[in-house]
């Protein structure tokens, strides 16, 4: 913010642009004041106008302050919001990786039952699940995450009408390894693929193919958007959006090897590996180094920095 001090030859206002304390503000203001003919027997300090002075040195300084914000929020070096840096790192096409949950092997006995995930099981104080469908009869080893599941039917429908629709993840806890996405175009739930699960990536989705896209969202967490007709099929009209996901604690879970379930017919005979793999999400500082490698490499897997920037995702 400009503040005025004294005149030119001319007699206009000379416009200094720093000094921008707030006592500095206010002396560079009563300083022109005194300038003015019209002003010339005022006491700037012990009258009325001193209360104005502190009015428009207080405007000065909180405006040079939103100034001095939006800037550095406007840069990846800077910014310390975290929607600031979620939609920085969008033009790198880097996601920042979310949550992990940890997992445990453990070995269940039953005759002839199917558990799958979203079966409750128990250990250390958290919540478990299996981690896919098995088929139990005698003892069967499998494999336990940390979290519960969630099924979520978004309120909004896919309109045709909106340019860049956007379907935000309820839950920041999410591990996003464990998302599935589905769209029922009026024939039933249908399951479309991550772009980042194919192939080649982007570069061989065609118009019909069934994708969805995962980006980190401005209002924290992720959100989930579709193709346009162009790259990737985009959901006809009124479709329905669904997404299956496991929230979970992160590394709080890890180490843990005593198990139990609920779930009848079925019992927990031993622990074969206590849990591990459990992490938290990226952390702000991280995002702003691995961002721009990522981007660096360009899709290759040449040198070492590009397998780790390739790990990291």
């Amino acid at each position: 913010m400009a503040q005025l001090l004294g005149t030119t030859g001319g007699g206009q206002p000379v416009l200094l642009l720093g000094n921008l304390d707030f006592s500095d503000i206010k002396d560079s203001l009563i300083e022109h004041m005194k300038e003015s003919e019209v002003f010339a027997d005022y006491d700037f300090s012990g009258s009325a106008l001193s209360t104005l002075m502190d009015l428009l040195a207080y405007n000065s300084t909180l405006y040079t302050y939103y100034a001095n914000m939006i800037a550095n929020e406007s840069f990846l070096d800077t910014a310390i919001k975290q929607e600031s840096i979620a939609s920085l790192v969008k033009p790198l096409s880097y996601t920042p990786f979310s949550r992990r949950s940890a997992e445990a092997t453990v070995v269940v006995s039953g005759t002839g039952q199917t558990i799958q995930m979203g079966d409750p099981f128990t250990g250390g104080g958290y919540n478990w699940t299996p981690k896919r469908e098995y088929y139990i009869n005698g003892n069967t080893e499998i494999t336990l995450i940390q979290g519960n599941k969630i099924d979520s039917t978004s309120n909004d429908l896919i309109d045709s009408q909106i340019g860049h629709q956007r379907f935000p993840i309820g839950r920041t806890e999410i591990d996003t390894t464990t998302l599935k996405v589905f769209v029922d175009e009026g024939n039933g739930w249908n399951e479309w693929t991550k772009v980042d699960n194919l192939v080649g990536n982007v570069a061989g989705v065609t118009a019909g193919d069934k994708i969805y896209y995962l980006n980190s969202s401005h209002m924290g967490g992720y959100e989930v958007y579709f193709g346009d007709d162009v790259v990737g099929k985009k959901p006809i009209h009124m479709s329905a959006v669904r997404m299956e996901y496991i929230v979970t604690a992160g590394e709080e879970a890890n180490q843990v090897a005593d198990f139990s379930t609920p779930v009848t017919g079925v019992g927990i005979v031993s622990t074969t590996k206590a849990s591990v793999g459990g992490s938290n999400a990226e952390a702000l500082e991280n995002i702003r180094k691995n961002a721009p490698s990522f981007y660096q490499t360009q899709g290759r897997a040449v040198t070492a920095k590009d397998y780790e920037s390739f790990v990291k995702q």
